[in-house]
């Protein structure tokens, strides 16, 4: 075969540039109108050892209750020390072990009145107590097989303080005194 002479139209079109080639990828779906709502009526903060009872409501948005449905729920909690204001400096929890994680799930039916509890309990903290940042979101399927979700976030403290520590600066040599500062802040984030 003969070779093509170089700067023919063939040449230029044979390997197009790639960096003017884009490509994006997308779904479509049929989109329905959601015909009711799911709620979580949590408190923004909860004591350690209580067991948790989470009440969940589904309506219809014309005021009806949904009824003779299943709630899906699922917990999530992992341990989120404060970082109070004022107390930057300060380390809050233990930055060299692996945290504690705790995840569950479970079913409830609706009553009549739309309503349902979601109870769960977060098991004791052995290796090292402190507040924890817990995920809930229950899913309901109407009869119309439509889902919908409601979630809430909340965290369950250990205790009614936490204790921060401030590394002395600098580096320091063998038999020099090191001064340690520590710090308790309440779960408001004030000096305890």
């Amino acid at each position: 075969n003969p070779t093509p002479a170089p700067n023919t139209p063939e040449d230029q079109v044979a390997e197009p540039d790639w960096r003017l080639i884009a490509t994006h990828a997308f779904q479509v779906e049929d989109y329905r109108v959601n015909t009711f709502e799911v709620t979580l009526a949590a408190a923004e903060e909860y004591a350690q050892g209580v067991e948790l009872d989470i009440p969940v409501s589904a309506r219809y948005f014309m005021g009806k209750p949904l009824s003779k449905a299943e709630v899906s729920w699922m917990v999530y909690a992992e341990n989120d020390f404060p970082r109070p204001r004022g107390f930057d400096e300060f380390q809050f929890g233990n930055v060299t072990v692996d945290e504690e994680t705790f995840s569950a799930e479970g079913t409830a039916a609706l009553s009549s009145k739309g309503e349902a509890a979601v109870v769960f309990s977060l098991p004791e903290q052995t290796t090292h107590p402190g507040p924890r940042r817990v995920s809930l979101t229950a899913s309901v399927t109407d009869a119309n097989q439509q889902t919908l979700s409601g979630s809430k976030r909340f965290t369950v403290h250990s205790s009614d303080f936490y204790l921060g520590l401030r590394e002395p600066d600098g580096v320091h040599r063998a038999g020099d005194k090191a001064t340690f500062a520590i710090a308790a802040v309440t779960t408001e984030g004030k000096a305890h």
